[in-house]
């Protein structure tokens, strides 16, 4: 048979799944995750009494993730119980690809200073907490990458030649969207 099931990584306490969409969204693991240990998750959040969602880095050895090794790579504060987001992935060109939901509010997504409602491209510091922004992004002050979502929930890049970015968007009554990035 089977060796039994263990668990690979438990941040309950942290994680706000108290909405019908939050709780833990994504994980990618890093590129070099044979070699670092490292991997991200996508969750929700509260503290100090506000919701939030958070990018982080956690370690690992021999199969057991560290809960204690978490590094906040990205946080943002979100003020409604709805359109997270959490999609992760590291594309072809090796940076983080994170999808945000437009927070519940409409506008976001097409405003230039609002990180809900877009797909984001970082390239993270894998020796300390945070990030930088690719020049190569449409701004090389901003890690938005794309706008223009709803809220982008599964999303995958063509294995094929053109190694474009498929996302799932959610749409409104009958209809949804798929996106090509």
């Amino acid at each position: 048979g089977s060796p039994p099931a263990t668990t690979f990584l438990d941040i309950t306490p942290r994680v706000d799944s108290s909405t019908g969409e939050g709780g833990l969204l994504g994980l990618a693991f890093d590129p070099a995750f044979r070699t670092n240990g490292f991997f991200y998750v996508y969750y929700v959040t509260i503290t100090g009494g506000t919701r939030k969602v958070r990018v982080s880095r956690f370690g690992s050895s021999a199969n057991v993730a560290n809960p204690a090794s978490e590094r906040v790579v990205l946080e943002l504060d979100h003020p409604n119980p709805d359109h997270f987001g959490g999609w992760l992935g590291f594309g072809p060109d090796g940076l983080l690809y994170i999808s945000s939901g437009d927070a519940g509010v409409d506008s976001n997504a097409q405003s230039p200073t609002s990180l809900f409602g877009k797909i984001l491209r970082i390239r993270v510091n894998t020796s300390g907490t945070g990030y930088t922004v690719p020049a190569d992004n449409p701004s090389s002050a901003s890690p938005v990458w794309a706008s223009g979502f709803r809220n982008p929930w599964r999303c995958s890049f063509d294995r094929g030649g053109n190694r474009d970015l498929w996302c799932g968007d959610v749409g409104q009554a009958s209809r949804e969207e798929v996106n090509r990035i």
